[in-house]
């Protein structure tokens, strides 16, 4: 009886080494399959990553270059906004047509008001009377009342995701209170957004 008890115990036990080899060898053969399929993926997309990686770090300078140019005039480009007709105003600034560029805008923010507005409430669902109301004002021409909320509200969530007001700066300077958390994010293209000038 104390033989078969010992057979039953052996079978049924493996040693510690073991169950860490067998371990071991189902990794591999899975990291083998992962590394083949890795390779065949990478050999279809790698030229198409490695050429839309090469146009966005072509964009920022345009689009900063860009930004910087509709600022000055008071308007700042949305993400709703379609890039092709943005890009479009480069020439426009080119031949030092304000007007059109103040026309071409304000068509395209009223083209996507309320994409805007719901993007807004979904995001900041706590937030919703008050974009609601700022967009009302805004549809019936009460710009002063819109702008005063809207500003408002950009306030609210940068102190609530970042910590500090938008348009606060640093006491005793000029600098954004904003900058050295954007600075310590390392949002290099954000930084040279927000501070060209």
């Amino acid at each position: 009886m104390n033989d078969v008890h010992k057979n039953d115990t052996s079978e049924t036990t493996e040693s510690p080494l073991d169950q860490f080899r067998s371990i071991l060898q189902v990794v591999a053969k899975g990291m083998e399959a992962f590394r083949a399929r890795a390779n065949e993926i990478a050999a279809v997309v790698g030229p198409v990553l490695a050429e839309i990686s090469s146009g966005v770090q072509k964009l920022p300078n345009r689009t900063i270059n860009l930004q910087r140019d509709l600022a000055k005039r008071g308007w700042y480009a949305l993400p709703e906004m379609p890039l092709p007709d943005l890009f479009a105003l480069e020439g426009v600034f080119a031949a030092n047509r304000g007007d059109v560029v103040d026309d071409r805008l304000s068509q395209m923010v009223e083209g996507c008001l309320d994409e805007t507005e719901a993007q807004l409430i979904s995001a900041f669902p706590a937030r919703a009377s008050l974009f609601k109301e700022a967009f009302e004002a805004h549809r019936d021409g009460r710009f002063a009342s819109a702008i005063n909320l809207f500003l408002a509200q950009t306030d609210g969530i940068c102190s609530e995701l970042l910590g500090v007001m938008f348009f606060s700066v640093q006491r005793g300077t000029s600098d954004p209170r904003t900058r050295k958390i954007i600075e310590a994010l390392n949002w290099k293209s954000l930084r040279r957004l927000c501070w060209s000038r």
